[in-house]
């Protein structure tokens, strides 16, 4: 139980730590904006939570899959409208907000399944308290890394490319509903990084790194951060001149 807390909470809290990481990083977000970011997420959440299991039962079973595609859609595409000078505190909420309340809800989810029984609680407990402070460190670390960069095209293109790899996560949506059909993997690279290792996790987040990756998954990802990428060269060489108005500081 406790290991499995600890790769749930990795799985959930590390995406939003590098969330906010880049947000801090790349945007001079304004302690109003920071606000209404914890408000949208804390609805957002508190919905998502309260409404799953309505949800689920709608499209045949398959509501809450399709909810989950349309915020990871909604995240997307406004992280590429974040690109824009100077950049708008909704496209920044609408890019964070369904991302932290997917994550949030999912291990909601898992709380309220385990956490009901008395005799699990010290291990969920020192499993959350273990995967915060892991996904903390990285989330500083990454924070103290770049810091030096924070004006330049690197920051813009890992930032373009954390946001491709959450939208990526709409691919497995649709083949759990269905909609796409699962293939055989392209190739298996577990021996050199598991998915379900530290390491795995944090390219999961960063990247979206699967090891055993099919045709689908990968075909959308490389589409996702190719469109990612080219907005923030877009951003950084076009728009350049106007960048110290209110975008990257």
């Amino acid at each position: 139980m406790l290991i499995n807390t600890v790769i749930l909470m990795l799985r959930d809290a590390l995406p939003i730590a590098l969330l906010i990481s880049f947000m801090l990083l790349a945007f001079r977000v304004e302690h109003r904006a920071i606000w209404q970011l914890a408000l949208a997420s804390l609805i957002t959440t508190a919905l998502l939570v309260l409404s799953r299991n309505t949800v689920s039962d709608l499209l045949d079973g398959t509501g809450y899959e399709w909810l989950t595609v349309m915020l990871l859609v909604v995240a997307y595409v406004s992280a590429l409208a974040s690109m824009k000078s100077p950049v708008q505190s909704h496209y920044l909420i609408l890019t964070a907000a369904p991302i932290i309340s997917l994550h949030v809800a999912d291990f909601a989810l898992y709380l309220v399944a385990f956490g009901s029984h008395s005799e699990r609680i010290p291990a969920i407990f020192i499993g959350s308290v273990l995967g915060c402070g892991i996904s903390l460190s990285i989330a500083i670390l990454l924070v103290v890394l770049l810091a030096p960069y924070r004006t330049g095209l690197a920051l813009r293109c890992l930032w373009m490319l954390f946001m491709a790899a959450q939208a990526s996560d709409v691919i497995p949506q649709l083949q759990q509903i269905g909609v796409i059909d699962e293939t055989s993997p392209l190739w298996n690279s577990s021996a050199l990084v598991s998915d379900a290792s530290e390491y795995g996790h944090l390219l999961n987040a960063l990247m979206g790194y699967e090891s055993q990756p099919g045709i689908a998954y990968f075909a959308s990802w490389v589409c996702l951060v190719v469109v990612a990428q080219w907005f923030a060269l877009r951003s950084y060489f076009l728009l350049r001149p106007r960048a110290a108005e209110g975008v990257f500081s």
